[in-house]
């Protein structure tokens, strides 16, 4: 069906909805959604599959009213059989950005337009009359909303200066409130009167905030605090989930970076240092410490042609930060990653090169991957030395094994797509999956068995995207992000662009399938995110913010995994978690050893079946590289196993 943008449902049969789509028109079920949407376009050209609004005659259910974007007004009189054309006296319709039907007289309807004039109805959208002309309010209008009680009083919002309007005359005369109104980048996208009292009404716009009047719109308060309209990327504090921070695109004096302390309920944005003359600052990139979480990188460029921000640093959970640039010679940064075990060591990936630090940002320095650039980052999680970067326009992988001194490029396909992003199995590091920009015939991933030496398509479900060589969003379209379950690198997660939304395997790529009910976040998904401490949650950072899905059931890890992932790692302060799955009730033993197979700490636990965790206090155990061994003894048969061996690292 694709990427939903509005969804009416008829006045007497609550069974019977039309959903309104992005890209492919009006689709309608008469059961509710237990079976499939039928396509309802007959009569829509092929230029008005963008559907924005709709609305049905309360007391004529089949006769229904709908906007397509850039084409203007249909209607359908037989529940949506037959569309039909509806902008007589409306020479403005291809830029109408909004209706509304009057409550009082349901034949009475209001347009907006983007050039600011207001159109009536009085027979249905038969025919439209302009009632502003020569009076356009010169703004973008975005939002209309009517008075269910009083049809005289109407709003608008608009983009553009935190432009609200006001009408008391049924839409004829209109005066500017903005009042208390900041915030929102200049764009006002909704509006809503409280049902249960039509003093009070709420505003939202693309800063993610809410604002509130108690007095028809007179005056404005902010009602809560919000996110913004894209996120790109999520960090999850690993020794407190509850933890969560979010960037993406900021708005005037504002830094894009957003934290959550109550697992995403309320967001607060994060100021302190950044830049606040530079309009826009999109924030594509984040980094979190994997020894401290209260370190983080956050790296972007500008939008609107203003000066790019480059790399700032935080040391105190995004309190306050500061630039960390010296030696960068580009500031418009496409991705970052950290080294997991030394991470004073983080790659930056530019628009004129790939740059390193070694120092934790203090001074970067070139590498020799210069062009073709680097779209995309990972680390090896069992051995930093290698590191994975995804090229730009080449469809190309490049590793290093020398902890980026070289590199070395191997071809996904031929072609020129570009790696959007890469992710490495924890599970097992010699399984990785890549995602590029999609064509007509698809949207693809790529997996490695062998440490990228070989590639093959693993794209069998995934769909198809409309126009995927189209400009209109201004970025690439196909498999933005990846997302791999710490204990089954079969269990894949894929966020898709445009009406693509959220995909998951559960047998290496084999096949996909979409997880998309209930989730809106089109039309991109720009970063998927496992919680650490619950593999059964999922974030997703998206064009409307962020998102999140709990599974009823844990995946199940890979048969023979055996394997515990250490968080933090590298640790720094006083203690480690293990995080592991059991099959069976058992005792666990944790042993810790030095280099020369000393036994350092050792800790012993009766666990029940599934996902478990164990914590060490590492208070006396001194600066070093460590290996942690876990073993079983199953509560039922006796047996008794070893896991894997793994590599800690402390530092002091």
């Amino acid at each position: 069906m694709g990427s939903l943008s509005h969804t009416v449902f008829h006045p007497q049969n609550p069974d019977t909805a039309y959903a309104l789509t992005n890209f492919r028109g009006v689709w309608k079920t008469v059961n509710g959604g237990a079976s499939d949407w039928i396509e309802c376009n007959n009569g829509l050209p092929s230029t008005a599959r963008r559907i924005g609004y709709g609305s049905i005659h309360p007391n004529l259910p089949n006769n229904i009213c709908i906007l397509a974007a850039g084409v203007g007004m249909f209607k359908s009189t037989d529940g949506g059989g037959l569309w039909v054309s509806k902008n007589t006296g409306n020479p403005d319709s291809t830029r109408i950005s909004c209706f509304e039907r009057q409550v009082q007289d349901p034949n009475v309807l209001f347009a907006a337009t983007s050039n600011g004039f207001i159109y009536r109805s009085t027979d249905n959208a038969e025919t439209w009359t302009c009632l502003n002309t020569g009076n356009a309010l010169t703004v973008n209008l975005r939002a209309m909303i009517i008075d269910p009680r009083d049809a005289n009083l109407m709003y608008a919002g608009a983009n553009g200066q935190n432009q609200f309007w006001k009408s008391t005359n049924g839409g004829i005369n209109w005066t500017l409130k903005n009042n208390g109104i900041v915030g929102f980048g200049g764009w006002i996208h909704g509006l809503t009167i409280d049902p249960t009292n039509s003093a009070v009404l709420y505003l939202n716009g693309y800063s993610g905030a809410i604002m509130k009047s108690t007095d028809r719109g007179e005056n404005w308060l902010f009602a809560g605090n919000g996110i913004g309209q894209e996120i790109n990327a999520i960090n999850i504090d690993y020794t407190n989930p509850n933890t969560i921070y979010a960037a993406g695109i900021g708005w005037i004096g504002g830094s894009g970076v957003w934290k959550s302390t109550d697992k995403g309920l309320t967001w607060a944005r994060l100021t302190s240092g950044f830049p606040t003359d530079r309009p826009y600052p999109s924030i594509q990139a984040m980094a979190m410490d994997p020894a401290n979480p209260q370190i983080l990188y956050v790296g972007g460029w500008p939008m609107s042609g203003f000066a790019p921000i480059g790399v700032y640093k935080t040391t105190d959970g995004g309190n306050s930060w500061t630039a960390a640039n010296t030696g960068l010679v580009s500031m418009q940064i496409r991705a970052l990653a950290i080294d997991p075990i030394n991470p004073s060591t983080v790659f930056a990936a530019t628009d004129t090169g790939l740059f390193r630090t070694k120092d934790g940002g203090a001074r970067w320095d070139s590498t020799t991957l210069r062009r073709p650039l680097v779209r995309s980052l990972a680390f090896d999680p069992q051995d930093t030395n290698v590191v994975y970067a995804g090229l730009y326009g080449v469809a190309t992988v490049s590793k290093s094994t020398d902890g980026g001194e070289t590199w070395n490029n191997v071809r996904l396909a031929d072609g020129d797509s570009t790696v959007i992003c890469i992710a490495v199995a924890r599970a097992n590091s010699n399984i990785i999956y890549a995602g590029t920009i999609g064509d007509n015939a698809g949207v693809y991933i790529y997996k490695s068995t062998d440490a990228g030496q070989t590639w093959l398509k693993k794209s069998n479900g995934l769909p198809k995207l409309q126009d995927p060589d189209s400009m209109r969003w201004h970025r690439p379209k196909g498999v933005n992000t990846l997302a791999i379950d710490p204990f089954n690198p079969n269990v894949v997660y894929a966020g898709v662009a445009l009406e693509g939304g959220i995909y998951k395997t559960t047998d290496g790529g084999e096949n996909w399938s979409a997880m998309n009910n209930g989730y809106d976040g089109f039309p991109f998904t720009d970063i998927l995110v496992i919680d650490p401490a619950d593999r059964k949650t999922l974030y997703a950072g998206s064009y409307n913010g962020v998102w999140a899905y709990t599974s009823s059931t844990t995946p199940e890890p890979a048969p023979d995994t055996n394997q515990a992932v250490a968080f933090p790692n590298p640790a720094r302060g006083n203690r480690v978690t293990f995080v592991y799955h059991l099959d069976f009730n058992a005792e666990v033993t944790l042993k810790v050893y030095g280099l020369s197979k000393e036994l350092v700490a050792s800790v012993k636990e009766s666990k029940s079946a599934g996902d478990c965790s164990t914590v060490l206090d590492i208070t006396d155990i001194r600066s070093g590289v460590y290996f942690y061994q876990i073993t079983t003894e199953n509560a039922t048969t006796n047996e008794i196993k070893n896991w894997k061996r793994q590599k800690l690292a402390i530092i002091r």
